[in-house]
């Protein structure tokens, strides 16, 4: 895992090097050949590089957005579905088995890299433990949303819930937006709340989770797609799939 913790450490430190060039996404490892973004932003690909994306959001709002990489899984093409925030990177590196790094970066700020970075990597290969005093700290000091649906998934392994609501409250007490994983392992149900983004997991074992639910057809008609992987990646996702996650957010 040393390896992997490296790769995530430089991609970050490259993320946030290139901030000044007013950057929304920073995409590591791959080549974009389409995006897909909701209806309240554009794409804009710079010329100094593919793996370069910028994201606009008129109304300052957080968006799901999807990447068709430039790779394939056993020949199958690969969809990252994840999402942008205002006032945030969104960096993202694809390494072998598809995307193994989805981490937010906030500007003018101190990110913590080193302690997101091993967290990312932990997670992944399900060493993250909820009593981690070190990457708890790292949360709840620079409330990165990343953190929160690795510690959230933690939490919830261990049936700590009542810390997954802790953490749901300390984000809504800062009026800062929730990711989806948080607020569906906090409340037990399909969170419908407008400060809740996007409307799907980020994670593959937060769509576990979304199966339990009432809204388990949602996942069914996702399921045949989804890669093997951490975060929420589809494999060869029809059209109409994808427009339904991006476009209509679900």
């Amino acid at each position: 895992m040393t390896a992997e913790i490296a790769a995530n450490r430089s991609a970050i430190s490259s993320a946030v090097e290139s901030m000044a060039d007013g950057m929304t996404i920073s995409l590591v490892g791959a080549q974009a050949k389409s995006a897909e973004v909701s209806r309240a932003g554009t794409v804009e690909q710079f010329p100094a590089s593919q793996s370069a994306w910028h994201f606009r959001a008129p109304h300052s709002k957080p968006g799901p957005i999807m990447l068709h990489l430039d790779k394939s899984w056993e020949r199958r093409s690969i969809w990252p579905a994840f999402m942008v925030l205002p006032g945030y990177l969104t960096q993202v590196r694809v390494g072998l088995r598809g995307v193994e790094q989805v981490a937010f970066l906030k500007f003018a700020s101190n990110n913590q890299p080193d302690v997101l970075a091993w967290a990312v990597t932990y997670a992944r290969w399900g060493g993250l433990i909820s009593k981690n005093p070190r990457v708890v700290d790292a949360l709840y000091e620079t409330s990165n949303p990343t953190l929160a649906v690795l510690m959230a998934h933690a939490f919830h392994r261990q049936g700590e819930i009542d810390e997954i609501r802790k953490l749901l409250n300390h984000f809504r007490e800062r009026q800062m937006p929730i990711p989806f994983d948080v607020a569906l392992l906090g409340e037990g149900r399909f969170p419908h709340e407008r400060d809740v983004f996007p409307n799907y997991p980020w994670t593959v074992r937060g769509w576990n989770i979304l199966a339990d639910t009432k809204y388990g057809g949602f996942e069914r008609a996702v399921r045949p797609y989804l890669a093997p992987a951490f975060w929420t990646t589809l494999l060869d996702p029809p059209p109409k799939l994808v427009e339904q996650m991006v476009h209509h957010d679900c």
